[in-house]
């Protein structure tokens, strides 16, 4: 299916860590931004500064992941020799505007990364425990309707948007 109409709300999700289902997560998964790092240049010929970003050159990513209750899932993805990748698939329920039906479009978004931070969280009797797990990342995917919208990898230098090669000028220069 094409992708048209209005995006509508996430209708439901599920995250997996090398294929196996993770159970006890929360109901809400934040997804990092990614901020690319930037030059600002001025000089002569200028009316000012401009922040000019760097093509390929991202800050660091932190993606967390928040569980109800500590599992073994959750013990699965604190080993920080071993990296993790998590993906969340989820339906994106839409709004055909020239019908008004709902449809559906699949979102998978892919995270790999090392465990950097690890909240056990609280004991509260007949509550969450709101434990988390941060992972710092190297690599992000995101795909629409089974294609590849975004995919940076910052271990092997890879950095596409909608399917154009971003990095392949540079690539060609050094």
């Amino acid at each position: 299916m094409a992708i048209s109409g209005l995006p509508a709300v996430v209708n439901d999700f599920n995250i997996y860590n090398s294929g196996n289902k993770l159970v006890g997560i929360s109901g809400e998964t934040a997804i990092p931004d990614f901020e690319m790092k930037t030059e600002t240049v001025s000089g002569a010929g200028l009316l000012g500064e401009i922040d000019v970003p760097v093509i390929g050159q991202f800050g660091n990513n932190a993606q967390e992941i928040k569980f109800r209750c500590i599992n073994k899932d959750f013990f699965d993805l604190i080993d920080p020799t071993n990296p993790v990748e998590l993906v969340l698939r989820g339906a994106i329920q839409m709004i055909n505007g020239g019908t008004g039906a709902t449809e559906y479009v699949g979102c998978r978004l892919i995270f790999r990364g090392l465990p950097a931070k690890v909240a056990i969280g609280t004991f509260k009797q007949g509550g969450a425990m709101d434990s988390a797990i941060t992972l710092h990342l190297t690599y992000f995917c995101a795909e629409l309707d089974g294609k590849k919208v975004i995919e940076v990898n910052k271990v092997s230098p890879t950095y596409r948007v909608n399917g154009k090669d971003l990095l392949a000028p540079i690539k060609k220069l050094t």
